[in-house]
C-alpha cells in the first residue's frame, strides 16, 4: 500500500523529538578554497548622488564560484548580497547604500565554491556623507530581557531568581511617526547601541527578534516569528519621542511576563531568550575561527504553541519551541533550542539521515535515529559548557526533568542507544576528561568533521559508526582514543558499516548493522519485528542492506515473503516495503509508490541505477505504522538483479 513515509523530526519533550555518487577515501573531493581574487575601484566617496548606485570591480576571481560581498557603517548596519561569477574579471553594480550611516564604509568579499569551501575575506573602504553632522543627534542604550533559570535542583523554573540579560547582536531600528527607517544597527554583545538620528524628529526604538550576520565568511539569519499570528516577527517597541537636539539615552526591556503567580503579562522576553539561545550557538562558532554560511532560520513560538518543541524538515523547513504555559514551555530550556538548532544545521549544512519520530534515553532505536538525537543532545551541552540537559514541564513550569550527558544510567549501551551516542560525542570536546576519556577536541575539529567532503559523500548512512571513521581519518593520532570512546558504550563494530559488529541489544534479529547483498546473486534473507520497544524508528523495525552496482543499466529490487522463509505465519498480512538511498539520498520514490505498492508480500521495483555503493532500507509497513495492534515478525527475500 502507498503510504507516506514520515520523515519530519516530532518531538515533545525530549521522548518524542524531533547525496552525491560512489564512496570517497580520507582527503577526497575540493577540498581547496578560491584564492588570489581581488577587490578594486570601490565608489569613493559615497555621496547623495551615489549612495543607491555603488560599485565595484571584482578581479582574478575563479569563475562559477559565487560572491558574497557585505558593507558595514560605524553603526554596524549592514548591507549583504551573492552572485555568480562568470568572468575573472567583473564589476559588481547598481549596490543600494542609503540605508547605511555617514561615516566609514567597510566592504568585505569572499567566494564560495561548488564544494563550499570559502575563501579568505578580502576588504575595501570608502566614506560615505549625505547628511551633514550638524544636522543629527545620537541615541544611545541598552536593550534586555528576563532570563528565567531554573531551581536549584534543575527542575522547574525559578521565577523568584530572574535576571536581567542583555540582548545580544540584535538587529535594531529607529523609525518615525509613519514608520519609515531613519537609522539601523545591532546591538553589542552587551545589548548597548549608538545611532545618529535626524534632530527634532519623532522616533521610537524597535528592536528585531533576529540575528542577522552578514559576514562573507560566517553569515546567518535567524529569526523568530509568532506563529498564531500569520508568523510575523517578534518585535520590542519602545515610545514615539521627539529626537530633539540633544544626545539621548534609550532603554528598553522586554519581560517575562510572570506576575509572581501566573503569567498575566506579554511574555515579551521568551523570543529574545530563544534568540540568545541561538546566539550562544554562533558565538562558539565565531570564536573558533569557523568559516560557515547559513541558510535562513525560522523559529515559531507562541503562548499557544502545545505541540513540544521540533525541527520540521523539507522546503519549509523551521524550528517551532513549545510555548503553553502550565505544560511544556521552552523558551527558557537552552539545551532543547540548541539540540533543534543541531536538526536545522545536519538537515542544512551537514548531513543527517535520521527518520526522526518519537525517543526516549532509552529506545533500542535504528542507527540514524539514536546518532541524530544524541548528537543534539552532546552538542547542547558542549555549547553551553554544561553537561545536565534541562527541560522545565507542568503547572507553573515546576516539574521537567534533567539527564547527566555524561554519566546517565540507562538499561542497555550500544550504537542503538541515543544516551550511549551523546556521551561519545561530548566526550570528545568536553575538558573533564575521566575513565578511558582521553581527548578534548574543538567544535572546530567536531563541525570539520561533520562539514567534510567524505563525511557528507559517505557512502553508508550517518551514524555514529560513520562519525568515528571520519573522525580517525581527520586525526588519526586519536583514533585509537576514538575506539576506546565507543567500546566503553558496548559499540564494538568497525567502518562506517558497523562490521563486526557483536551487541544486538538482546534482539534477536538487530545484527548485522548492515547486510551485505551482491548484485545478481542469490537472495539474502532479512526480518523486520516490533518487538523492540514500538514501531517506526525501533531496532528491528527496519533492516539495513548494502549493495553495489559496477555497471550501469536497469536492475530489478525484490522484496518478497515465501514459505520456506524463517518464522513463516501465513496468517499474518504482511506488506513490505524499502527505500534505496545513494550517499543518503533516496533514489526511489517512496511517496510515489517506488517501493511502496499495494501489493501484499511482495514488493518489486525495476529502475536504472548508476555506478555506486548503495544501501536499502526494508522493513515491513505494519511494524512502521505505529499501529501496535498490526505488525509482528516478518521475513523476506531481498534480491538485485539486472533486469
Amino acid at each position: 500500500m502507498i503510504r507516506l513515509l514520515i520523515l519530519g523530526i516530532a518531538l515533545g519533550s525530549l521522548v518524542a523529538c524531533g547525496g552525491g555518487s560512489g564512496d570517497s577515501s580520507a582527503g577526497g573531493g575540493d577540498t581547496l578554497p578560491p584564492g588570489g581574487y581581488l577587490i578594486s575601484s570601490l565608489t569613493d566617496p559615497i555621496d547623495i548622488a551615489s549612495q543607491s548606485i555603488v560599485s565595484f570591480n571584482l578581479a582574478n576571481a575563479e569563475t562559477d564560484t559565487t560572491y558574497r560581498y557585505t558593507f558595514t557603517d560605524e553603526q554596524n548596519a549592514q548591507v549583504t548580497g551573492t552572485g555568480a561569477v562568470t568572468l575573472s574579471s567583473q564589476t559588481i553594480t547598481g549596490i543600494d547604500l542609503s540605508g547605511l550611516a555617514n561615516g566609514n564604509i567597510q566592504l568585505q568579499l569572499t567566494l564560495t565554491d561548488s564544494s563550499n569551501n570559502i575563501g579568505d575575506v578580502v576588504e575595501a573602504a570608502a566614506t560615505k556623507q549625505v547628511l551633514p553632522q550638524s544636522q543629527t543627534v545620537s541615541i544611545s542604550g541598552q536593550i534586555t530581557f528576563d532570563r528565567v533559570p531554573y531551581n536549584i535542583d534543575g527542575i522547574g523554573l525559578d521565577y523568584d531568581a530572574i535576571r536581567v540579560v542583555p540582548i545580544k547582536e540584535a538587529t535594531l531600528r529607529i523609525v518615525d511617526i509613519d514608520s519609515t527607517v531613519v537609522a539601523s544597527s545591532k546591538t553589542d554583545s552587551t545589548g548597548t547601541y549608538q545611532v545618529e538620528v535626524p534632530l527634532n524628529t519623532e522616533v521610537r526604538v524597535e528592536v528585531l527578534a533576529e540575528l542577522f550576520e552578514a559576514n562573507p565568511s560566517l553569515n546567518w539569519l535567524t529569526r523568530v516569528v509568532n506563529d498564531s499570528s500569520g508568523n510575523s516577527l517578534y518585535v520590542l517597541r519602545g515610545s514615539l519621542v521627539d529626537s530633539g537636539e540633544l544626545d539621548q539615552t534609550r532603554n528598553l526591556h522586554a519581560s517575562s511576563g510572570w506576575d509572581g503567580v501566573a503569567y498575566s503579562a506579554e511574555r515579551s522576553a521568551a523570543p529574545f531568550a530563544i534568540l540568545d539561545s541561538i546566539y550562544q550557538i554562533y558565538d562558539q562558532i565565531r570564536s573558533e575561527g569557523v568559516s560557515l554560511s547559513m541558510p535562513e532560520l525560522e523559529i515559531r513560538w507562541s503562548g499557544n504553541n502545545a505541540d513540544g518543541s521540533f525541527y520540521r524538515s523539507g522546503g519549509n523547513s523551521y524550528i517551532e519551541v513549545g510555548g503553553a504555559a502550565d505544560l511544556d514551555t521552552d523558551e527558557y530550556d537552552q539545551h532543547v533550542i540548541i539540540h533543534e538548532w543541531l536538526h536545522y544545521y545536519e538537515d542544512k549544512i551537514s548531513r543527517g539521515d535520521t527518520i526522526g519520530g518519537s525517543h526516549s534515553l532509552n529506545s533500542l532505536l535504528e542507527p540514524r535515529t539514536s546518532y541524530s538525537e544524541g548528537r543534539g543532545n552532546a552538542w547542547s551541552g558542549i555549547v553551553l559548557a554544561d553537561p545536565i540537559y534541562k527541560d522545565a514541564l507542568g503547572a507553573d513550569q515546576q516539574n521537567g526533568f534533567d539527564l547527566d550527558l555524561e554519566g546517565e544510567t540507562a538499561i542497555s549501551s550500544g550504537w542503538y542507544s541515543e544516551r550511549s551516542v551523546q556521551e561519545i560525542i561530548y566526550d570528545l570536546v568536553d575538558t573533564n576528561n575521566e575513565g578511558v576519556d582521553t581527548l578534548s577536541m574543538s567544535i572546530s575539529d567536531l563541525l570539520g568533521a561533520w562539514q567534510s567532503f567524505d563525511y557528507i559523500n559517505q557512502s553508508s548512512l550517518t551514524t555514529i559508526y560513520s562519525l568515528g571513521e571520519i573522525l580517525s581519518q581527520m586525526q588519526p593520532a586519536s583514533e585509537t582514543a576514538i575506539a576506546s570512546l565507543m567500546q566503553n558504550e558496548d559499540i564494538m563494530g568497525a567502518g562506517k558499516y558497523g562490521a563486526g559488529e557483536t551487541n544486538d541489544g538482546g534482539k534477536t534479529y538487530a545484527l548485522p548493522v548492515y547486510h551485505e547483498l551482491l548484485v545478481g546473486a542469490v537472495p539474502i534473507e532479512v526480518c523486520s519485528n516490533n518487538a523492540a520497544d514500538g514501531e517506526y524508528n525501533r531496532l528491528e523495525n527496519r533492516q539495513l542492506i548494502r549493495f553495489s552496482i559496477n555497471t550501469e543499466g536497469a536492475y530489478k529490487v525484490e522484496m518478497s515473503r515465501d514459505a520456506g522463509n524463517t518464522n513463516f505465519d501465513g496468517s499474518v498480512e504482511t506488506d513490505p516495503d524499502f527505500v534505496v538511498y545513494l550517499k543518503g539520498v533516496a533514489v526511489t520514490d517512496y511517496d510515489a509508490g517506488e517501493g511502496s505498492s499495494p501489493d501484499v508480500d511482495v514488493e518489486v521495483f525495476v529502475r536504472s541505477f548508476v555506478q555506486g555503493d548503495y544501501v536499502l532500507e526494508a522493513f515491513d509497513w505494519f511494524n512502521a505504522d505505529e499501529d501496535g495492534a498490526t505488525g509482528g515478525l516478518s521475513c523476506f527475500d531481498i534480491s538485485v538483479v539486472p533486469d
